[in-house]
């Protein structure tokens, strides 16, 4: 079953900044996001997280599989 951007913001919805998000895509390199919080949704219908100083957009096509890491290390 191909993930949906809706089932990536149901999956990601509770990211708080306190863990570390590893985006298995098809044909590319895995993505990690540190410390990662998913955007809230704008007008643009983008599915995006942040760690604080860079936004990702996510392809929700292209993703295969969402690891959600332990609590990443304090600062």
């Amino acid at each position: 079953m191909p993930l949906t951007a809706s089932h990536l913001q149901s999956a990601l919805y509770a990211l708080d900044g306190s863990r570390d998000v590893r985006l298995v895509l098809e044909g590319s390199d895995d993505c990690v996001v540190a410390r990662a919080l998913l955007v809230p949704a704008e007008d643009d219908g983008i599915l995006k997280l942040t760690d604080g100083t860079r936004e990702v957009l996510i392809d929700a096509g292209r993703v295969i599989r969402v690891e959600i890491g332990p609590p990443a290390r304090p600062l």
